[in-house]
C-alpha cells in the first residue's frame, strides 16, 4: 500500500478551539481521528503521522489529525494541561469537527502512548466505530518511571547534567504537575469497560497482554498486531525511522473491519488556517512545487518591526523545534513586533513526502531550495527583508541559500557541522568521527565508564581512539580537508564582498565546535579575515539546546540582528526583487464543508 502524490498533494492545515491540526481529506463514509502521543514522542512521531493520514486517505478515510492545547502548533502552553479532561474535551472537539469538516457517519480513533489510552477513554461516548491503540500506557505509573529512565538517557547522551531533568521530561518536553499525578493514576485493567473493535498494536509488554486478555473477557472484539520498529519510531526525530509495517498493519485493520473508503479527492488549492491569539496571528499555509512544502507566519497584532525571521528545521526536527523551541521563540518574537516564519523542508514534519520506513535525508540539495522557497515566499508577501536561522542542517541550508541569492543580507548559523554540499557526505562523516574520537581520547574517564557499563568494547575502542589511528585518519584526510577548507573559505569570502552579516553560535566543546575548529581553528582565528562576521559559543549547552537558557541566547541574538537590519518597507522589498514571482495562493481562514457530504 502506498499513499499517492494526490493525497500529499492536498493535506491542508484547519483550526478549532484554539488547536491546529492538518485534514487529509477522501469520499468515504467512515473518517479517522489521530490522537497523538505526549511531547518527545509526539515530536519523534510527527513525520510518522503525516504518513498514516496520507495512507488513510489515499485508503478512502478522511483523516484528522491535530495538536492538543499547549502543544505542537495548538494555542498556549504545556503548563496550562493539567488534567487529563483537558486532552480529552480536545479530543470531542477535534471528533465534532472532523464530522463536520468530512461528512463521515463513523469515526474510528486511532491514538499512541498516552493519545492512545485517551482514545479508549473517550471511545464509548464517541460512538467510535473502531479504536486502534499503539504503544498504549496501560498503567500510568509504569509509564512515568518509563519516562523518567528515558529522559535520563536523552540528557545523558546530550552530554547534560542529569540532576537538571525535571520529573517527566525529557528532551526539554515537561509534564506538568497536574497532568503527571492523573497520569499515575490511570490504570486500563481496573477501568476497562467493553469497547468497540479493537485492534492493539503491542510492544510486548506484561501489562499490554493483560490488556487483551482482559478486553476479551468483556466481549470486545479485539486484534492484536507487533508494534514492529517501536524504538526505531521514537529515538530521534533525526534518525527515527517510520514504523511502515506498523502503519500499514493499521489501515489494512480499518479497511478490513469497516470496509473500504471512499476515493481519495483529486488535487485542490489549499486553504490557510488561522490561529488568532490577544499578541499574535498564526496562519499555517502550504507552499512551494505543488504546495509540498508547509509552514507557519505568526506575526504581531501591531505594526511588524525589523526583518522577518524565517526559521529552518534542524535534521528530522518538524518545524514546531526542538523542545517546541521554534514555537516558543515565534510567539516571543511577534510580541514585540517582529514576524517569523517556521517551516518544514522536503519530507521533514508536515511536509509533503512518501509512506517510508527510512529516516529523513539529511543534507540534502531539496532542502538549500526548500529554504529559498520560503525566502521567496515571504519576499513575495511584502514581509522582507527576510532573516534566515538555522541549526545543523538547518544551518547547512541557510549558509548554502545565502550563498546562491543575493537578496540575503543576513544569516544565523547555529552549530553547522557541514558547510558545503557533497553528495556522498563520506569525507564529512568520516572527518566527525576524528573529531569524536579525539575527544574521547581526551576524556579517558568517561569512555572507561561507558565501558564498564557495556556500552563499548575496549579493545574496539582503544583501536579507534588509539594516537595512531586518528593520525592516521588525519593523514588520509588531509587532501580532502585542504580542498575543503578552500571551498569554504571561498564562500565565506563571496559572501563578505556581498555585504552579507554572518553570525555563527556554538556550544562550546561539541560536536559542531569539532568541526568548527578543523576548519578554523578553536577561536576561530582563520576568519578573522571576513568582515562583517560574529562568532559567539555558548557554555553548557548541547547540539540541539535543550537548557532553556541556550534558548533564550539564540532568542536574544534572533532579536538583535532581525531589529538591526534596514528597516521594512514593502515598496523597498518590490524594488529589491522586481522579479519575484507572486503566488496566485491568498492567505484565507479555512472555511467548513471542505469535503463533500
Amino acid at each position: 500500500m502506498e499513499a499517492t502524490e494526490a493525497a500529499h498533494r492536498i493535506a491542508r492545515p484547519v483550526a478549532f478551539d484554539g488547536c491546529a491540526g492538518w485534514l487529509h481529506p477522501a469520499q468515504g463514509r467512515t473518517a479517522v481521528l489521530l490522537c497523538s502521543p505526549w511531547g518527545y514522542e509526539a515530536l519523534c512521531l510527527r513525520r510518522a503521522w503525516r504518513m498514516l493520514g496520507d495512507a488513510f486517505a489515499a485508503a478512502g478515510f478522511p483523516t484528522l489529525r491535530f495538536d492538543y492545547p499547549g502543544t505542537g502548533d495548538s494555542l498556549g502552553d504545556a503548563e496550562d494541561v493539567v488534567s487529563l479532561e483537558t486532552l480529552k474535551t480536545s479530543i470531542r472537539r477535534a471528533a465534532e469537527e472532523l464530522r463536520t469538516l468530512s461528512g463521515a457517519k463513523h469515526i474510528v480513533l486511532v491514538g499512541q502512548g498516552l493519545g492512545a489510552s485517551l482514545a479508549a477513554a473517550v471511545a464509548t461516548e464517541l460512538d467510535a466505530a473502531g479504536l486502534a491503540l499503539l504503544a498504549p500506557i496501560v498503567r500510568g505509573r509504569e509509564y512515568l518511571r518509563e519516562l523518567s529512565v528515558w529522559g535520563l538517557t536523552v540528557a545523558e547522551a546530550m552530554q547534560l547534567e542529569t540532576g537538571s531533568t525535571a520529573p517527566g521530561a525529557v528532551a526539554g518536553f515537561a509534564l506538568p504537575e497536574g497532568l503527571r499525578e492523573e497520569i499515575a493514576a490511570l490504570d486500563m485493567l481496573a477501568g476497562a469497560v467493553r469497547l468497540p473493535p479493537t485492534l492493539l498494536a503491542l510492544r510486548g509488554r506484561v501489562a499490554e497482554l493483560k490488556l487483551v486478555r482482559r478486553l476479551d473477557e468483556l466481549g470486545g472484539a479485539v486484534s492484536e498486531t507487533s508494534y514492529a520498529a517501536y524504538d526505531q519510531a521514537i529515538g530521534n526525530p533525526t534518525v527515527a525511522r517510520p514504523p511502515r509495517e506498523t502503519l500499514e498493519a493499521v489501515v489494512d485493520w480499518v479497511t478490513t473491519t469497516l470496509g473500504a473508503g471512499g476515493p481519495p479527492i483529486g488535487p485542490s488549492e489549499p486553504a490557510a488556517a488561522i490561529l488568532e491569539a490577544p499578541d499574535f496571528v498564526e496562519t499555517t499555509v502550504r507552499f512551494g512545487a505543488d504546495h509540498r512544502l508547509c509552514g507557519v507566519l505568526c506575526e504581531p497584532r501591531g505594526a511588524r518591526r525589523g526583518a522577518t525571521v524565517l526559521m529552518l528545521g534542524a535534521g528530522g526536527d518538524p518545524h514546531i523545534g526542538w523542545a517546541r523551541g521554534a514555537v516558543e521563540q515565534a510567539r516571543t518574537l511577534a510580541r514585540e513586533g517582529i514576524a517569523s516564519f517556521r517551516m518544514d523542508a522536503s519530507d521533514v514534519g508536515d511536509a509533503a513526502g512518501p509512506l517510508t520506513g527510512e529516516s529523513v535525508q539529511l543534507y540534502d540539495e531539496r532542502h538549500i531550495d526548500d529554504a529559498r522557497a520560503g525566502f521567496d515566499w515571504l519576499m513575495a508577501r511584502g514581509l522582507g527583508p527576510v532573516l534566515p536561522v538555522g541549526r545543523c542542517s538547518g544551518a547547512f541550508a541557510a549558509f548554502n541559500a545565502a550563498a546562491r541569492d543575493p537578496r540575503i543580507s543576513d544569516i544565523i548559523l547555529v552549530n553547522q557541522l557541514r558547510y558545503i554540499w557533497n553528495n556522498s557526505g563520506e569525507f564529512d562523516a568520516a572527518s566527525e568521527k576524528v573529531g569524536y574520537y579525539r575527544k574521547q581520547v581526551r576524556n579517558p574517564a568517561k569512555l572507561f565508564m561507558r565501558w564498564l557499563r557495556g556500552d563499548v568494547d575496549l579493545d574496539v575502542a582503544l583501536a579507534k581512539f588509539g594516537s595512531a589511528s586518528i593520525a592516521l585518519a588525519h593523514a588520509t584526510l588531509q587532501g580532502q580537508a585542504r580542498q575543503r577548507r578552500r571551498q569554504i573559505r571561498e564562500t565565506f569570502g563571496g559572501l563578505q564582498k556581498r555585504g552579507v552579516r554572518v553570525n555563527l553560535l556554538i556550544s562550546r566543546d561539541r560536536e559542531a565546535h569539532e568541526v568548527f575548529r578543523q576548519f578554523f581553528g578553536a577561536e576561530g582565528a582563520r576568519l578573522r579575515r571576513y568582515g562583517d562576521l560574529r562568532l559567539s559559543f555558548l557554555e553548557g549547552a548541547d547540539h540541539a539546546l535543550t537548557p532553556r537558557a541556550a534558548r533564550e541566547a539564540l532568542l536574544a541574538l534572533i532579536r538583535e540582528t532581525a531589529l538591526a537590519g534596514p528597516e521594512t518597507s514593502a515598496q523597498a522589498v518590490a524594488a529589491q526583487d522586481p522579479a519575484a514571482e507572486r503566488e496566485r495562493f491568498a492567505l484565507r481562514p479555512a472555511g467548513r464543508g471542505l469535503l463533500p457530504t
